[in-house]
């Protein structure tokens, strides 16, 4: 997930910059001084432009080679997931959480993975990725704990439940 949201940040950052460079301007130009026309020529720019995407990949490469991930976590550790959940009637501002595991003490779900409300719909659909050691998963109904559902993952990677009231 780390290195997901670091290649987003460096591809991010690389469209503003290049959105900057290619949109260029002045700040200093005034209504009465003459226009001037001593722009470089356009196969220079784009030569700059391509010099620079390259230097931004490269940098952008090495910092994720760089990058360290702490504990056990590798992508081979996690898999991804397809959630349908579907109700028998229309849901009006129905809390969804989905959660991975339940205390064993409280009796309660923990280790939250994702919330949602449901806005004058039938059915909450995601998808994300979990631990490959998981088999199942919490759902709880507007923040009622006491009242979870615990869904079998199928072997595939969904999960689909019908709460039928």
């Amino acid at each position: 997930m780390y290195r997901f949201r670091s290649k987003i940040l460096v591809f991010i950052s690389t469209m503003v910059l290049l959105l900057n460079i290619s949109c260029g301007g002045s700040s200093e130009d005034s209504g009465d001084s003459p226009v001037s026309n001593d722009s470089p020529p356009a196969s220079t720019t784009m030569q700059t432009n391509i010099d620079n995407q390259n230097q931004l990949e490269e940098e952008a490469t090495s910092s994720l080679e760089a990058a360290t991930v702490e504990g056990s976590f590798e992508f081979g550790t996690q898999k991804p997931l397809s959630i349908d959940l579907q109700f028998a009637n229309t849901m009006f501002n129905e809390k969804i959480s989905i959660y991975s595991t339940i205390d064993a003490e409280s009796n309660s779900p923990i280790n939250l993975l994702e919330q949602g409300t449901i806005i004058q719909s039938s059915h909450y659909k995601t998808a994300m990725y979990i631990a490959a050691e998981l088999d199942s998963l919490i759902i709880v109904r507007n923040d009622n704990v006491s009242a979870f559902t615990e869904v079998a993952i199928d072997v595939s990677g969904h999960v689909t439940h019908l709460f039928e009231e």
